[in-house]
């Protein structure tokens, strides 16, 4: 929760209202204590939804299963890498069953396709909100930095599957913004 502090004509003012600077930087001027020695009342409650908790733990224990998934293909897919010498020497042996993992893994409906990353993101990204279409733009522009930030990292390029998961992504942002909802009509159940 959010609590922002009151100029002494009763109105407040954040950076966030206003678009320019920090909260610390707009913030009303304090004023001293009322004369009767009564503590003024200088701060007001926002009126920002909370965050969904219970949907986050959700979320949080769906991502702590995928990712064990994951590590688990990917230590039998490098176990056994250490050479006679004790080094490690990456030699990728990929077997047909392996193949067929990581395949489905990405498929339509596999738990790393596009739908189902999209969906994470996005309940990530209302459930932190607590469904507040006012964090929309913001949401949205955190998304898009750290997408920008992981294709650099992989050297400005990712897998096509990337790219298509990030319009998806976008497109939940838009649907939110025009219908209140992160699911197209069509999937909403």
């Amino acid at each position: 929760m959010q609590i922002n502090p009151v100029a002494s004509s009763g109105q407040t003012h954040t950076a966030q209202q206003s678009g320019q600077g920090t909260a610390a930087q707009t913030q009303a001027p304090q004023t001293s204590a009322p004369q009767n020695n009564q503590p003024e009342d200088r701060f007001v409650r926002s009126n920002y939804a909370r965050p969904d908790t219970e949907r986050l733990s959700e979320i949080r224990a769906e991502h702590a299963r995928n990712v064990s998934a994951f590590r688990t293909m990917v230590a039998h897919l490098i176990g056994g890498q250490v050479n006679q010498d004790g080094r490690f020497e990456l030699v990728l042996e990929i077997d047909e069953a392996l193949q067929l993992q990581a395949q489905e893994a990405i498929s339509d409906m596999g738990d790393w396709g596009v739908e189902a990353v999209a969906d994470r993101i996005l309940d990530f990204a209302y459930a932190i909100s607590g469904g507040d279409p006012s964090f929309i733009n913001m949401l949205r522009h955190s998304f898009e930095a750290g997408f920008a930030a992981v294709e650099r990292m992989f050297g400005g390029t990712l897998p096509e599957i990337s790219h298509q998961t990030r319009e998806r992504v976008l497109e939940g942002f838009r649907n939110w913004e025009e219908t209140g909802s992160i699911r197209p009509a069509s999937v909403e159940e």
